[in-house]
Formats: structure tokens, sequence, C-alpha cells
């Protein structure tokens, strides 16, 4: 440049992900990006150069001609081949075919036209106690349909019940810069007590697995949500939800009662309840990055920044018929953690406090998140069973050491297969006031299964006994899998499974 420093004017990245095969297709990833125009000696204020680039929302729809009087220099022989062989190749059916499963087990919707995807895939069967066979239909528009207005939603039948459930979605973007939107949903379903809400849950595969006969524990559901998001400045997102909801408890050998205050009125008796909550939940992420496809955005783990997650609920008294007033507070610590030749490790670390000067019913409080589907998840403990460890003082560690091969790659045979091993520990210290649990203690009721739930089904950890369980495994396999070895090291007398074997899809390249 003029001032004497020199500046990239064009980087070329071409990398080779995976091997072409006779049996396989491979996959290669290519960057070109030209700059031009340089200012220098033209100092700007520091927030413009905190700017991303922002890609137009129209760029896929330009024409050629656009980009011929656009680009900042002709395409060469070899860079019109290069388009042209991709353009050929997407049409070979064996690439196609690789592409549509690729997209397909991603996403888990299938794409009809160009405005509409049906789906997600995983949810078309399912089967409990309730419900008999369960089978589901959804949908969801695309950005051809709209880029700002998104519908989204399912029915659901039961053989069983012969009874129709569904739900439905609509959203507006109000601005794509900011990632700003309001939306709302409107539910009438059955869930399972103690697992992760569909509307927050990003293990689509861990969700509908649970459907699966696993859940003893239900309730019937109608809900309405109205939520708000948007992205205040680089890296920092603000959700706000208000929401209201019924609860109406069934299961097998699940007598759920209760009684808001045994002491002045011992006879009220209570065997569903209606809450009302306000929410607000904010992320913040100081190297976030986001990849956005259509009107959905994925964000790439790439940086060592830790993510903030606070989270604030407030239970709202005679507010649409809410019953209860309390305080959840809440902090998510995570961070993926670069260790050089030694690999990464990825930690999250939790802590959560409820409040409340009266009592609340338990499905209410902190449940930690428990698994007994076959399905690994990253943000539940496996060998947990549902609704086993519930309290108002929570406080959950995990962390998993990818070694990415610091072992596995001096074994030749295993070497080839390009495995990768993993090993890993969760704990959680979930403990309950002396007030609340006081509520539950048996000899304050009249007669037996009258105090909120059943002890043989769910029971209390010991203050100064966290639950653990440790973990080790293989990832990479078949490209799209990883496998993990579960020990539950502590609390081991309440259950038979103390250890297990899951896998689940993992993708890293």
């Amino acid at each position: 440049t003029s001032a004497g420093a020199w500046l990239p004017s064009k980087v070329r990245i071409l990398l080779d992900i995976a091997e072409l095969s006779k049996k396989s297709a491979g996959l290669l990833a290519k960057l070109y990006v030209s700059n031009n125009k340089f200012k220098v000696n033209q100092p700007k204020v520091a927030k413009e150069y905190e700017e991303r680039i922002k890609v137009d929302e129209n760029s896929q729809d330009r024409p050629d001609s656009f980009w011929v009087q656009n680009r900042h220099e002709k395409l060469s022989k070899e860079d019109v081949k290069v388009y042209s062989l991709i353009d050929s190749v997407q049409h070979i059916p064996r690439v196609k075919t690789y592409i549509d499963i690729i997209d397909f087990i991603l996403n888990g919707y299938v794409r009809v036209g160009n405005k509409l995807e049906i789906g997600p895939y995983i949810f078309l069967y399912g089967n409990n106690f309730l419900e008999g066979n369960r089978f589901r239909m959804g949908f969801r528009t695309t950005a051809g349909f709209s880029k700002q207005y998104i519908f989204k939603g399912y029915g659901a039948y039961g053989t069983r019940d012969n009874q129709f459930k569904w739900n439905i979605q609509a959203e507006r973007f109000l601005s794509r810069k900011y990632w700003t939107k309001i939306g709302y949903q409107y539910k009438q379903d059955v869930e399972g007590l103690g697992v992760q809400d569909e509307f927050f849950s990003n293990n689509n595969l861990l969700t509908a697995s649970t459907q699966l006969g696993l859940v003893n524990r239900m309730n019937k559901v109608e809900l309405q949500r109205i939520y708000f998001e948007s992205d205040v400045f680089r890296g920092y997102n603000q959700r706000v939800f208000f929401l209201t909801k019924n609860f109406i408890p069934i299961g097998r050998n699940y007598n759920f009662s209760f009684y808001p205050d045994f002491f002045r009125a011992p006879n009220v008796e209570y065997k569903s309840f209606h809450t009302t909550e306000l929410t607000f939940e904010a992320r913040y992420c100081s190297k976030d990055i986001f990849i956005v496809k259509d009107n959905r955005r994925i964000r790439l783990a790439l940086d060592r920044a830790p993510i903030f997650t606070p989270q604030y609920t407030l239970g709202l008294r005679n507010v649409l018929g809410g019953q209860f007033e309390y305080h959840k507070v809440s902090l998510n610590i995570s961070q993926r953690v670069k260790l050089g030749w030694l690999g990464r490790g990825d930690y999250s670390i939790t802590g959560t406090r409820i409040f409340s000067r009266s009592f609340i019913p338990f499905p209410l409080l902190d449940i930690a998140l428990g698994n007994e589907t076959v399905v690994r998840s990253d943000n539940a403990f496996n060998l947990m069973r549902f609704f086993e460890f519930i309290g108002d003082k929570n406080v959950t560690a995990f962390y998993t050491h990818h070694f990415d091969g610091l072992i596995f790659n001096k074994i030749p045979l295993v070497k080839k297969a390009k495995l990768r091993e993993i090993v890993g520990v969760k704990a959680a210290w979930v403990t309950i006031t002396r007030r609340q649990r006081s509520q539950y203690d048996s000899s304050h009721f009249p007669a037996k299964d009258k105090y909120g739930f059943d002890n043989t089904l769910v029971q209390f950890s010991n203050d100064h006994i966290p639950y653990v369980e440790a973990f080790y495994g293989v990832e990479n396999l078949f490209k799209i899998l990883r496998v993990d070895f579960i020990h539950r090291i502590t609390y081991q007398e309440r259950t038979h499974n103390r250890f297990y074997v899951k896998a689940g899809l993992y993708f890293a390249f």
C-alpha cells in the first residue's frame, strides 16, 4: 500500500476433508477471498472495525450479469472449468443422493417444492402407555415462501386415546441484520415429566426416543407462548418469553396431588395446576460466528471465548390463572478450550436457585435432566432416570475431552479408520431447602401417596454426595456416529443400570 504495509489482495484455501473412493463420495472445501480499493491512513472509530461482514440477503438471487460487472477480476479458464464441474457434479445421481441424505439427516426435513418442508422424520412414530401408537406429521415454511414470516407446526394422533394433538408457531422477522424476531406458539399435546421441552431442545433424536414407551409420568398440556429475540449488539443475544401452561398429570402408578397450604387448609387438594411465567434469557459470547441458511442460523464453535447464559423466570400469581409466585435464577458458563497436541476440552457449568415464600408443586422445581433412552445426549445425564433428582438448588458440571486421534493415530489399522477417542465426566449437586422438602413429608398427610409424588419414583439426593457419571468413547465412527461407554459412579443402589453403551449422531471435521 501507499503506507508501506502489505495487505492480502487475494486468499485461496483448499481443504481436502474426505478422500474420494470408488465406493464413497469425497468432500472438498474451497475458499476464495478477493479485496480491492484499500484505504489507508484514514482512521475510523473503533466500533466501525467491529462490524462483521454481512452477506446481502439477495446475494444468491443475483443473475450472472451482475457478477460479471462486479467481480474484481474475470474468471480464469480454470475457474470456469471448476464452476462448470460443480454444476455438472450436482446432477450426478450418486452425488445428488449424498447431498439429499446429508441434508435430511442434519435438518430432519424433506423439501416439497420451494416453499415448504415436511418433517422432522424422527417424530413420525412414537409409542407410549397413554396414546399407544403415536403418529405425527409436521411442516415449516422456507425462505422461498417468505424471508419475513415463518410458519411451522405439527399434528399428532394416538390410536389408544383416539385424540388429536397439535402445535402451531408463527414468527416474524423485524430485522435480519440483528436477528430480531417475534413469535407465538399454541400447543395442545401430552408431555413426559422431566423431559426437556421440545421448544428448547437441540437434540431431536433424543426427544423422539423418549416417546418410545420410556416415560410413565406424563401430563396433558395446553400452553401459549409469546417470545421475542434480538442481537442487542455483537455477541449478545436477548430472549424474552411469556408463557401460560396447564398441567394435568397422568401416568401409571403416578398419583399426583398436592396441598398448597396443608397447615391452614389441610383438606384443599389439587390434582392439576396452572402456571404463568415471564422469562428473560441472555446469551453472551464475544466471538460468536453464525452460518445463515434460509430462515435459520447455526452457531459455529470455532472460538475460545466462554459463553455466558443467565436466565431469570418470574412465576406470576393471579395473572391469567397463574397459581404460584416464585423466582428462578440460573447461570450457565460453557466453553471449548483448545489444548494443542492434547486435543480440546468442552466444559459446561450451570447453577440454579429457586426462591418462593410458599409451597410450589415439584414439577415447577429444578429437575436434573435424565436420559433413559439408548441415545446419548451432551446436555443430559445419560444414566440418570427421568425425574430422579429434583430440588430448588442445583449445580451441574460437564466436561468432555476430545483427544482428536492422539492415541488412535498411533495404531495403524485404527488410524486408517480416522477414529477419535474421548473421555469425560458429569456431576450434579441437587438439593432442596427444608421448607420445600417439609411439604413432602408423608407424616403431614392423612393418606399415602397424597403428598405430591411417589417416593419410589422420585428421591432426594444427599446434600454431601453429588450424582456422578463418567464415560469414554469413540467419535467419527463412519464419519457421523459417536459411541459412549458410560459408568454410574454414585447412587448405584438406586438402579440396575450402572453401565450402559449409548450412541448418537456427531459431526466434527
